[in-house]
């Protein structure tokens, strides 16, 4: 009596068991999954560093500080999700693409002096930062229990960084000869391609026929090879010098967040709306090497950037 009440009872997990993987993301009626979403994010700078970059010789009024320049603004991009769930399997794999791209320009008109250019004031500044960040993943998935994902794979991400500051003023010369014109242009480059591994966790929840909710937590460590080249040329100086230098070091990347999933064509068609945070450590900014140029560029300067923001598209299952 007992056995027939464990078989019974263990046939009737099962049953529900496959039954819950079954509707979960109706994966077996729609083995491939496409998301194309877009990203809208924000990308604070370093707010601890108040430290005048770019002031005023009339009054010393700060015009830029370092939380200033390492603050690219808001930026956007694709987020392309390629999905395979195999029939009666509880394994099943990703591809995923993203890309963001923020980019912030100054102007600033007075009379101002640069530090770390004691003497050159300058009537015009100008500086133009960008940065592009690409990532590309492929990731195994398994459910544990219906809406609930233990995640793995390798990962690749590059964020590639420009910084141009430009400007032009004049030089006090030794009397007799008063004041001659300059114009001096900083460029600096930072790559970090990025190589590595991550694991993590997807799970979600149901809400009636037509809603679900669904969130995720990423985690991994990354090879970096990351290299800058900073240039510096002043025309009055007579100054063209160039400084590269390169380091691998072992970096981190982590994210998470959440959506909301409705259906629009029954079975086939979702739209969805939801946030995004993104945590990244030992990363070579561009404005993070400004700090070396009193050392020569001996080394690298990695900082620890984040952005967060919205995401939204459509997720299409077949």
């Amino acid at each position: 009596m007992k056995r027939s009440i464990f078989v019974l009872a263990s046939l009737l997990w099962l049953s529900v068991q496959s039954t819950g993987y079954g509707q979960w993301g109706d994966t077996q009626h729609n083995p491939y999954r496409v998301e194309f979403g877009v990203s809208i994010m924000d990308r604070p700078g370093d707010l601890n560093n108040t430290t005048p970059l770019l002031r005023s010789l009339a009054n010393g009024d700060t015009f830029i500080n370092g939380e200033q320049i390492s603050d690219p603004g808001t930026g956007a991009g694709p987020d392309l999700s390629i999905q395979y769930f195999p029939n009666a399997s509880t394994l099943h794999y990703e591809f995923r693409g993203r890309y963001y791209g923020w980019r912030d320009q100054t102007s600033d008109v007075g009379t101002m002096e640069l530090t770390g250019a004691a003497g050159l004031n300058f009537s015009r500044f100008e500086t133009d930062y960008s940065s592009d960040y690409i990532s590309m993943e492929f990731n195994a998935k398994r459910t544990l229990r219906p809406g609930f994902n233990l995640v793995g794979g390798a990962r690749f991400i590059n964020m590639e960084e420009n910084l141009r500051m430009f400007g032009n003023g004049s030089v006090a010369l030794p009397p007799p000869f008063g004041t001659a014109p300059f114009e001096q242009d900083i460029r600096i480059r930072a790559s970090n391609p990025m190589v590595g591994l991550q694991t993590g966790f997807d799970w979600g929840w149901q809400l009636g026929n037509r809603v679900e909710v669904n969130s995720f937590l990423r985690a991994g460590g990354y090879a970096n090879f990351a290299k800058q080249r900073t240039r510096i040329v002043n025309d009055l100086l007579i100054i063209d010098s160039t400084a590269v230098t390169d380091g691998s070091q072992l970096s981190f990347a982590g994210e998470t967040g959440a959506r909301v999933s409705f259906e629009i064509f029954e079975r086939h068609l979702y739209g969805f709306v939801g946030g995004e945070a993104h945590f990244l450590n030992r990363i070579a900014t561009a404005p993070a090497q400004l700090e070396l140029s009193g050392a020569g560029f001996s080394g690298l300067n990695t900082v620890a950037p984040r952005f967060y923001g919205l995401t939204f598209g459509l997720d299409m299952r077949f």
